[in-house]
C-alpha cells in the first residue's frame, strides 16, 4: 500500500486518472483452425467466436500466452494503442514431430532406452491414441507427435549409458535426432 500524506484522502493515488488506455480483442484458434469456445482461457471465456476482449490496457509492447491444460503454449506479441482496439489471434500451435534414434557407441540400436525431453512440453498424441512410455522400440526408435516447438533438449538412458542432443523444434514440421549412448 502506498500512502501519501501531502494530498487529501479524497485525492488519494488510488483514484488517480491513468491517462489513456486501450483494448485487445483477442480471437483463440485451436490448432485445428477452429475457434475455442466456451473453456477458460487468460481467466475469461471466449464468447461463439471463440474471442475475448480485454479492456483498460496501458499502451506499449505486451507479450501474452495461451496456456491451458491439454493445449500447447501458444505466444503472441502486440501493440496496445491508446484510444484503439487492437486485435489479435492466437493459435494452439500444430506441434513437432521428434524421431529419436538411440545407438551405443558402435551404432547398435539401443531398445529400451529410455528418453526424457526437457524444455519443451508434449501429448505424444498419434490419431486418437496418447502413448504413455517414453522407451526406445527393437530397434532404438521412438516416434514423439504434438511437441511444443523451441528449443529442447533430448535425453537418454539405456542402462549406465547416457546421451543428450540439443533440437530447435519447428512447428508441423518432423526433426530427426541420433542420440549416442554412451
Amino acid at each position: 500500500m502506498e500512502t501519501d500524506f501531502d494530498i487529501p484522502f479524497e485525492e488519494s493515488l488510488w483514484e488517480a486518472e491513468v491517462g489513456p488506455t486501450g483494448s485487445l480483442r483477442v480471437q483463440f484458434l485451436g490448432r485445428d483452425g477452429r475457434p475455442i469456445r466456451g473453456e477458460p482461457l487468460l481467466g475469461l471465456t471466449p464468447d461463439a467466436k471463440g474471442e475475448v476482449v480485454l479492456e483498460r490496457l496501458s499502451p506499449g509492447k505486451l507479450k501474452f500466452c495461451l496456456r491451458t491444460p491439454g493445449r500447447l503454449s501458444a505466444w503472441h506479441e502486440t501493440v496496445v494503442r491508446a484510444n484503439e482496439e487492437v486485435v489479435a489471434t492466437l493459435r494452439e500451435p500444430v506441434g513437432a514431430r521428434l524421431e529419436v534414434t538411440v545407438v551405443d557407441e558402435d551404432g547398435r540400436p539401443r531398445p529400451t532406452a529410455l528418453l526424457e525431453i526437457r524444455g519443451a512440453t508434449f501429448f505424444d498424441v498419434e490419431g486418437t491414441t496418447q502413448r504413455a512410455d517414453m522407451f526406445t522400440d527393437h530397434l532404438g526408435r521412438r516416434l514423439i507427435s504434438r511437441v511444443e516447438p523451441g528449443e529442447a533438449e533430448i535425453h537418454a538412458s539405456w542402462g549406465s549409458r547416457h546421451g543428450s542432443e540439443k533440437v530447435t523444434l519447428v512447428d508441423g514440421e518432423t526433426t530427426r535426432v541420433r542420440i549416442v549412448a554412451k
